[in-house]
């Protein structure tokens, strides 16, 4: 069974736009320690609630194991660079630091994302 982080890279991985943004961050360098499993989870159950079709490969017991069997490239996914792809529609992305782009009514989920993010990278 993939990480989260694992999932995410997929999910960045199978999109055909991701290898056009991933070229605005050529200096984002491939972590030294995991990102933290509660940014990746909560990145995940907030793709889930934005996201039907998704959500209901994501929750596909049989789909589960897709990332890892399928989708080998994705391994060489930057996790940031895929959080940064997953979530641009919803976050502007001013590095060092991100802000809310998009302010959902009451989404205090995306408000967390936004701030560990900027805590993991240093960021405002």
């Amino acid at each position: 069974m993939p990480t989260p982080e694992q999932t995410l890279q997929a999910l960045a991985a199978i999109h055909p736009d991701y290898p056009t943004f991933a070229k605005n961050f050529p200096n984002i360098p491939h972590p030294t320690n995991p990102l933290p499993e509660s940014l990746t989870t909560d990145i995940l159950t907030f793709i889930k609630k934005e996201s039907p079709e998704l959500s209901l490969f994501l929750d596909n017991p049989q789909a589960a194991a897709l990332p890892q069997k399928f989708f080998p490239g994705a391994e060489t996914v930057l996790p940031l660079v895929a959080i940064l792809f997953l979530l641009r529609s919803h976050i502007k992305i001013d590095l060092p630091s991100f802000t809310l782009e998009h302010k959902p009514m009451g989404d205090d989920l995306l408000k967390k994302i936004v701030e560990t993010l900027n805590k993991y990278i240093g960021g405002k």
